[in-house]
């Protein structure tokens, strides 16, 4: 199940961190000039990002579970 804990490994540290360089990101926009949107894109990214990522994490390990289970069968 070595597809389970790289997507764990996934989970617990890169998504964090991901979410931290937009959020610093959107942050280096707002203080240069475009409040709005800077502010905007700095709460917005990081979700829209986890959306994205949990479910393409979760299609992975579907697919990793699938593969385990026709393999027993």
């Amino acid at each position: 199940m070595l597809p389970t804990a790289d997507i764990a490994n996934a989970i617990l540290t890169t998504v964090p961190s991901y979410n931290v360089n937009l959020f610093l990101s959107g942050l280096e926009q707002a203080l240069n000039g475009d409040p709005a949107g800077g502010l905007v894109y700095a709460f917005g990214a990081p979700i829209a990002a986890d959306i994205a990522l949990g479910t393409l994490l979760a299609g992975f390990q579907l697919r990793s579970l699938l593969g385990v289970t026709s393999q027993l069968i």
